[in-house]
C-alpha cells in the first residue's frame, strides 16, 4: 500500500509540473495587453511557430535585443510569466554607455 501512495504522489507531481510548464498562447497572443493592432499581425508574423523553434520554454532568460515597440515583448512577458526572466537590450544610437 505505501508504494502505491508513492507512486500516486510521483505521478501527481510530475503532473502538476507538467501543468504549471504549460504556456498561456491564447491570451500570449490575442489578449487584451496587446497593443491595438498588434493581434491583427500575428497572421503575418507568426510568433508560435518562431518561438516554438526557438524553444521557448517558461522558465528560460530570453534577452529581446532592440525590442524597438515591443510586439514581441508583449507575447514574450506573457509566456514567460514568473518563471522566466525577459530582458530588454536596447543600445544608443549615439554610442556611449
Amino acid at each position: 500500500m505505501k508504494s502505491l501512495f508513492s507512486v500516486l504522489v510521483a505521478a501527481s507531481l510530475l503532473f502538476c509540473g507538467a501543468a504549471r510548464a504549460e504556456m498561456d498562447w491564447n491570451t500570449a497572443l490575442s489578449g487584451a495587453h496587446r497593443a491595438e493592432g498588434n493581434a491583427d499581425r500575428n497572421g503575418a508574423r507568426h510568433p508560435r511557430e518562431t518561438l516554438e523553434f526557438f524553444g521557448l520554454e517558461p522558465n528560460m532568460t530570453v534577452m529581446e535585443v532592440s525590442p524597438g515597440g515591443g510586439w514581441y515583448t508583449e507575447v514574450l512577458a506573457v509566456l514567460l510569466g514568473t518563471e522566466g526572466t525577459l530582458v530588454a537590450a536596447n543600445y544608443s544610437p549615439n554610442g556611449g554607455s
